[in-house]
């Protein structure tokens, strides 16, 4: 058996304007702070594959490039003015064993292909160090890792 499933979702505007007369910033596709980073465009493919007792699932993440600030008024240098898009992939193998299969052996890798994070320090912290770690919230800070694990079912 097959599985196929996509998700998507696209922000095309978040406008706010922090106080009277201050400037409207549109946080879609920017990083303002570290946990305030939305991609206009995010996904997810997840794909699976079921025979018999074996299980293979695979996901694949999409976040949509950033601009380093949501206010249109702040000029960056060219190279660090975007972000680029960020890619992540996890893959989980399954096997079902025993009598009415009530024991499943697992292996999880996550962060499938290593993927780095990429530098964004909010300019507002640069005057503070060690306020904030330097990447986006969503992207991964270890790396492939391993899981492996048993899960038994009790009736």
């Amino acid at each position: 058996m097959l599985d196929l499933r996509l998700l998507w979702t696209h922000t095309a505007f978040l406008k706010t304007r922090g106080l009277p007369g201050s400037v409207v910033t549109d946080l879609a596709g920017a990083g303002n702070a570290p946990q305030a980073a939305l991609p206009a465009d995010k996904g997810t493919l997840m794909l699976g594959y079921a025979r018999g007792g074996l299980r293979l699932d695979l996901m694949q993440r999409y976040y949509g490039p950033l601009r380093q600030n949501a206010n249109p008024t702040l000029i960056y240098a060219p190279s660090t003015g975007r972000l680029p898009a960020w890619w992540h992939t996890d893959l989980n193998i399954a096997q079902t064993m025993g009598k009415d299969g009530w024991l499943t052996v697992f292996l999880n890798v996550s962060n499938l292909f290593d993927a780095q994070p990429d530098i964004f320090q909010v300019p507002g912290y640069t005057g503070s160090p060690g306020m904030n770690y330097p990447v986006l919230p969503y992207e991964d800070l270890i790396g492939r890792y391993f899981t492996l694990g048993v899960r038994i079912r009790m009736d």
